[in-house]
């Protein structure tokens, strides 16, 4: 599983915890592009889902979106998920991004 626990929080530095890739993260500035990815793809991982599930450019343009922010990029994934679900894809593609991103703004 990807959870931190607290206990593992109290027992140990951050860096013991976090994934090699993502102890260099700006929190000022965000992720950059290619670390958005690579969290996508690590949350994919995780889930137990294959890469292919979303479309690269999908991952981009998430990415874009989100500025770097990790947890808008878990915000918007969540919805593409659920949104794709109900539109039968098979990948999620820019598409199901897009209207994620648009029903996002509506809210």
């Amino acid at each position: 599983m990807c959870f931190i626990s607290l206990k593992s929080l109290r027992n140990s530095s951050i860096k013991s915890i976090l994934p090699e890739p993502y102890l260099g993260i700006s929190w000022n500035q965000g992720l950059s592009d290619e670390e958005a990815v690579s969290y996508i793809i690590h949350k994919l991982e995780c889930a137990g889902a294959a890469r292919t599930v979303v479309d690269e450019t999908a991952m981009r343009a998430v990415a874009g979106h989100a500025h770097g922010n990790p947890r808008l990029i878990d915000n918007i994934m969540n919805d593409a998920v659920t949104i794709g679900a109900q539109s039968n894809k098979t990948t999620i593609d820019t598409e199901v991004i897009l209207a994620v991103v648009n029903n996002q703004n509506l809210g």
